[in-house]
């Protein structure tokens, strides 16, 4: 495999069975992701995106085919190693922010870093850094409920890098939010290829935001097509 591939994805194919009956949602799906690279999903609500997101994230398991993270193969891996593997390689960032309610924006930062043993003073500065590079650090004391939408999606963009993640998998960041507040965002995401050596795949709908991505992939008739 390339060394420069960090995310693949061979032909794989996902069906759902329902009172016996077999359901195709994506099928042949062949996809790579390299190093400092930025591709576009795009594609009208139902035709799969967040499917192939969720298989490409381990969130989900391909019927058939194979899911590379980092040149690892995951078909094989148990639930708590895909966790691991997840841990270290990939950040999420989705539509809604998905920030706990009770956390303060530095706490909700430093949870993943938290939960992977990192000890309590480097998690802490490391978060307050990447709050800091997001323009948040006034914020930090703040509960998601205190502070803007697009406050709060530049919290859950801190929240996914946190650790420093090879692969960053955005599903329709931008989905919530005005203009201004949208391209911020994605000139955030922009920023961190460069800045953290990472990949990014980005889900959307916002045709302002989809013309500024060079390269772009569709999802049509259930397979994957450049565009």
């Amino acid at each position: 495999m390339n060394k420069n591939i960090v995310l693949e994805a061979n032909n794989v194919f996902k069906e759902y069975t329902q009172e016996n009956n077999k359901y195709e949602i994506l099928k042949n799906i062949n996809f790579s992701l390299a190093k400092k690279e930025i591709v576009g999903l795009i594609g009208p609500s139902g035709s799969g995106k967040t499917t192939l997101l969720n298989l490409l994230g381990m969130l989900d398991t391909p019927s058939s085919g194979e899911i590379f993270v980092n040149g690892v193969a995951t078909s094989g891996l148990a639930d708590k190693e895909k966790t691991n593997l997840r841990g270290s390689n990939i950040g999420f960032v989705f539509q809604f922010h998905h920030l706990f309610p009770d956390f303060t924006c530095l706490e909700n930062v430093m949870f993943p870093l938290r939960i992977q043993g990192v000890q309590k003073n480097i998690a802490l500065s490391r978060a307050e850094e990447i709050l800091e590079k997001m323009g948040l650090s006034e914020r930090r004391n703040n509960y998601p409920t205190q502070i803007s939408g697009g406050e709060q999606q530049r919290t859950a963009i801190a929240r996914a890098i946190v650790f420093n993640p090879k692969i960053i998998i955005a599903d329709e960041p931008t989905g919530n939010l005005d203009t201004e507040n949208a391209q911020m965002v994605f000139n955030l995401l922009l920023g961190l290829v460069e800045t953290l050596d990472t990949a990014i795949i980005v889900a959307t709908h916002d045709t302002n935001i989809a013309n500024q991505i060079p390269k772009k992939i569709k999802i049509e008739n259930k397979t994957l097509i450049n565009i």
